[in-house]
C-alpha cells in the first residue's frame, strides 16, 4: 500500500497558534490507520525561515516544504505537482484549521480498499477535540458503512470545502489551482479557490458521481459571531458567483438559483440587523457589479496546469 495517498497541508506563519495541537492530533491519525501508505507534504509559507523545532517534533514522518510565496492555492499546487511526480493514486487537501476524525480516515480506509473515485464526508462546525479513547468511541459509532453511503452529483457550491473531499489523482489530470484566487499575499481574490477548482472538474467530467459518506466527520472551528470571516469573503462570493452564471457552466440553471438564493440570505440577515450584515451585503452587491472586472481573474486560468513554477 506503499505511496498511496498523499495528503497535502497548507500552513502560515499566522496559522500556527491555532493549529499547534489539532493538526499534529489529526495527521497522527493518518499515520496511526494508513501506516505507510500515507505521506505527508506540508507547504509552510513563511519569511521567517522554517517550522519551530516543536511542531516538526509533533508531527513525525511528515515532510516540510517552506516557501515565501504565500498562496493556498500555490500551496496546493505544490502537492498535485509532487503527487503525479511520484506516482499517488489519491490526494486530500488538508485545511490547516481542521480536525478529521477517525470516521473520516475509515472513509479513506475504504475508497483506497475499493478504488472510489470521488468521496466526501461531513463538515462540522465545532471547536471540539476528543481525547484518545473518545475518538475510538465516535470511531465506533460513525464508522461509514455500506448502508449509508449515497451516490450523488457533486456540489461545488453547496459542498464547497475540499477538505471534506478524497480525490483518486487521475479524477485531477492537468488541473491547477488559480494561484491569484484563495487565501494568500498574491490573491486578487481572497475567496472561491474550492467553488472555481470543483467547478472546472465538473466542466471536464460533467460524468463525475461522488460517494457520499454523511458520518465522516471533518471538524473545522465556527465561523467568528461577529461576521468578520463572511465580510472578508463577500465580495469574492458576489464575484465568483457572477463569473459562474455568465461563464454558462452547466447546469446553468443550478448556479442561477444559487445566486438567487444568496441576494435572499443576505437580505435576510440585513432585515434582522445582524452584526456586518449591512457591510456584508455592500461588499456582496459590489461583487456582483464587478466594477473592477475582476471576473478576468478567473478568466486567466482554464484550470489546466502549466510548467510555471509554483
Amino acid at each position: 500500500m506503499k505511496n498511496r495517498l498523499l495528503v497535502q497541508v497548507s500552513l502560515t506563519e499566522a496559522e500556527l497558534s491555532h493549529c499547534r495541537s489539532v493538526l499534529p492530533a489529526s495527521l497522527q491519525n493518518f499515520h496511526e490507520h494508513l501506516g505507510s501508505a500515507v505521506h505527508i507534504l506540508i507547504v509552510y509559507q513563511s519569511e521567517k525561515g522554517g517550522l519551530p523545532s516543536e511542531l516538526i517534533r509533533a508531527l513525525p514522518g511528515a515532510e516540510v516544504e517552506t516557501t515565501s510565496c504565500f498562496s493556498v492555492s500555490a500551496a496546493r499546487n505544490r502537492g498535485l505537482v509532487r503527487a503525479r511526480q511520484d506516482g499517488f493514486q489519491y490526494i486530500y487537501f488538508h485545511d490547516a484549521r481542521v480536525f478529521c476524525h477517525l470516521s473520516f480516515l475509515a472513509m479513506v480506509k475504504r475508497a483506497m480498499e475499493e478504488d472510489l473515485a470521488l468521496c466526501l464526508g461531513r463538515v462540522r462546525w465545532s471547536e471540539q477535540t476528543l481525547s484518545n479513547e473518545q475518538r475510538r468511541r465516535v470511531s465506533r459509532l460513525c464508522l461509514p458503512t455500506s448502508g449509508h453511503i449515497r451516490w450523488r452529483r457533486p456540489s461545488p457550491i453547496r459542498h464547497t470545502y475540499l477538505w471534506a473531499y478524497l480525490f483518486r489523482l487521475e479524477l485531477l489530470t492537468d488541473l491547477q489551482f488559480n494561484p491569484r484566487v484563495g487565501p494568500g499575499r498574491e490573491a486578487v481574490l481572497p475567496a472561491g479557490e474550492d467553488t472555481l477548482f470543483l467547478t472546472q472538474l465538473l466542466a471536464v467530467r460533467p460524468e463525475l458521481r461522488v460517494s457520499y459518506f454523511p458520518r465522516a466527520q471533518v471538524c473545522h472551528p465556527p465561523r467568528p459571531a461577529d461576521w468578520s470571516k463572511h465580510l472578508a469573503y463577500a465580495r469574492a462570493q458576489g464575484t465568483l458567483l457572477r463569473f459562474l452564471v455568465g461563464q454558462g457552466f452547466r447546469p446553468r440553471w443550478y448556479f442561477r438559483l444559487w445566486l438567487v438564493l444568496f441576494i435572499g440570505a443576505w437580505i435576510g440577515r440585513l432585515l434582522r440587523l445582524r452584526k456586518n450584515s449591512l457591510a456584508c451585503t455592500r461588499e456582496f452587491i459590489v461583487g456582483l457589479r464587478d466594477p473592477e472586472n475582476l471576473r478576468s481573474v478567473l478568466k486567466s486560468s482554464d484550470g489546466k496546469m502549466k510548467q510555471e513554477p509554483v
